[in-house]
């Protein structure tokens, strides 16, 4: 494994966190009107970029790993 960032129990708490939103906005899209979707999707998209953020932080498949071994 490389070398892990500063704060990394914080970074891991927060891809944990902005991936369950993921999860409940997508569960959310499938009973929700066409304005609710595109709010939700643009939310989405935020936390996927945050994510995106924190992964470039740790090394490659770093997360990858961590859910293979949940």
């Amino acid at each position: 494994m490389g070398v892990l960032p500063k704060n990394f129990p914080e970074h891991c708490m927060m891809h944990k966190a902005l991936t369950k939103k993921i999860f409940e906005l997508e569960q959310k899209n499938k009973s929700a009107t066409r304005e609710e979707k595109e709010g939700n999707e643009i939310v989405i998209k935020n936390y996927q970029s945050d994510i995106q953020k924190i992964e470039r932080l740790f090394p490659e498949n770093f997360f990858k790993e961590l859910q293979d071994g949940d």
